[in-house]
C-alpha cells in the first residue's frame, strides 16, 4: 500500500516522496471512508514528522491515531504508535514518554509480541524504569534470533546512557559492523558528531558528517552540525546560512542543544 511505501521512503531518507505517498494514501482513505486506513495514514504522518523534527505535527497526528486505533480496538496499531511516541518523547518529556511506553509494553505483553515488548522495556530502562542491564541483554539475545536492529538500538542506548564519548565511538563501530543500513549509521554518526563538538573536537567530524550525508545530503540535523562547526570556528555568516537551510526542510525545527554554549552565532 501507499502507507507501506511511504514508510520505506522515510527510512531511506526520501522525506518528500514519503509525504507525497501519504497525501495519496490520505486521499484514497477519505474517498473510501476507511477509518482504519485513516489511522494508519495518521500514524505514518506522525513518524515522518518525528523524523524531521516537526514535533507539533507529530504530536497532533499521534494523538488522533492513538485515539482512532483505540476506538477501532486495533491493538497493534495503538501499540506501535505508543512505542513511537514514547521513543520521540524520551528526553524531551520523560513522564509522558513513560506513560506511552508502559502502554506499549502492556499491549505487547498481552499480544505476545516479544520484539515490541523488548523494545519498550529497553526504552523504559533508559528512563530508569527497570534494570537497564537486563533489558540490554534481552535485546542482544533477541537480536541473534530475529533482527540486528534490536542490538543496534541497545548499543546506541547504552552509549548515550553512559555519556562517554569513547562509548559512542565504540557503538558507532559496532553499528557499522552490524548493519549496512544508511539510516542507522547516520543517526548514530550525528550523535557522535554532536558529542565531539561538545568536547571541542571541531576538526574531527568530517567523516561523520559524510556518513550522515550518505543517507540524506540535506538532513536538517546534519546541516545543524555543520552550522555548529562553522560557528565554533567563528564563521558566523556560514553558520547562519546552514541553520537557515536546515530550518527549511519540511518545516523542520532544529532542537535546542545541538551546539555547545560557546556557539553564540546560533543562540541569538
Amino acid at each position: 500500500s501507499a502507507v507501506h511505501l511511504a514508510t520505506i521512503e522515510r527510512l531511506r531518507g526520501d522525506w518528500e516522496e514519503s509525504a507525497r505517498l501519504l497525501d495519496q494514501a490520505g486521499n484514497a482513505v477519505e474517498l473510501a471512508n476507511d477509518s482504519l486506513g485513516r489511522a494508519d495514514v495518521l500514524a505514518a504522518r506522525a513518524a515522518l514528522a518525528a523524523e524531521t523534527g516537526d514535533t507539533t505535527r507529530a504530536e497532533a497526528a499521534e494523538t488522533v491515531a492513538i485515539e482512532s486505533y483505540a476506538a477501532l480496538s486495533n491493538t497493534v496499531g495503538e501499540m506501535l504508535t505508543q512505542l513511537g511516541r514514547g521513543t520521540r518523547l524520551l528526553t524531551a518529556r520523560p513522564d509522558e514518554a513513560r506513560d506511552a511506553l508502559e502502554r506499549a509494553h502492556s499491549l505487547a505483553t498481552n499480544l505476545g509480541d516479544l520484539d515490541t515488548e523488548i523494545w519498550a522495556a529497553l526504552r523504559l530502562a533508559q528512563l530508569g524504569e527497570g534494570d537497564f542491564d537486563s533489558a540490554f541483554e534481552a535485546a542482544l539475545e533477541r537480536s541473534k534470533q530475529r533482527d540486528p536492529a534490536l542490538e543496534i538500538a541497545a548499543r546506541h542506548a547504552a552509549a548515550l546512557r553512559s555519556g562517554r564519548l569513547e562509548d559512542l565511538e565504540t557503538a558507532f563501530d559496532q553499528v557499522r559492523r552490524l548493519s549496512r543500513g544508511a539510516r542507522e549509521q547516520a543517526l548514530l554518526a550525528l550523535d557522535l558528531a554532536r558529542n565531539r563538538l561538545n568536547a571541542g573536537q571541531v576538526d574531527d567530524i568530517d567523516a561523520l558528517i559524510g556518513r550522515a550525508e550518505f543517507w540524506r545530503t540535506d538532513h536538517p540535523q546534519t546541516l545543524a552540525v555543520r552550522a555548529c562547526r562553522e560557528a565554533m570556528a567563528v564563521r558566523d555568516a556560514e553558520a547562519r546560512s546552514l541553520q537557515a537551510r536546515a530550518a527549511q526542510t519540511l518545516g523542520t525545527r532544529i532542537p535546542n542543544g545541538w551546539c555547545p554554549a560557546s556557539s553564540s552565532a546560533l543562540s541569538n
